[in-house]
């Protein structure tokens, strides 16, 4: 009777220990990734130290040859300036491109081809030019198949 009772049981340590075994895998995996990672982020610190230190550096002696002349606060003030007004210099400097084009151009240009240019900054304007072009490439690729054939 004893037998009988120490099959089952064998059988079901062994199943505890093949459980066991499969989270001490698991567990030995996720440490040596953690290992990994923890390498991966000292040789990052390592290299990131030296260049930081050098921005820093390079900072504070640009700061202290202008302290006389300017203030942080000038500085801040600058800062929350251009931030707020990103949009409107990303439009000048669109147009600033616009304009050097045209310019680029030998001959006068018209005013029809400056309005153009002009709309070719709107983006609805360029999506439906996009989708045009597709539209002329489909055709056009259409049409040479049927030409090859």
């Amino acid at each position: 009777m004893d037998q009988a009772l120490a099959a089952p049981d064998l059988a079901t340590l062994n199943e505890k220990l093949d459980l066991l075994t499969v989270q001490v895998q698991f567990l030995t995996e996720q440490a040596r990734l953690a290992a990994s990672r923890q390498e991966e982020r000292a040789e990052l610190v390592h290299d990131v130290i030296p260049i930081a230190n050098d921005v820093f550096r390079i900072a504070v002696e640009q700061l202290e040859e202008m302290q006389d002349s300017v203030d942080l606060s000038d500085l801040l003030r600058l800062l929350k300036h251009l931030l707020r007004n990103a949009r409107n210099i990303d439009r000048m400097l669109d147009r600033l491109m616009v304009d050097n084009v045209v310019a680029s151009f030998d001959e006068p240009v018209d005013a029809s081809l400056r309005s153009l240019l002009r709309q070719m900054r709107d983006p609805n304007v360029r999506r439906g030019l996009a989708l045009g072009m597709r539209a002329l490439g489909v055709v056009g690729g259409q049409a040479a198949g049927k030409q090859h054939t």
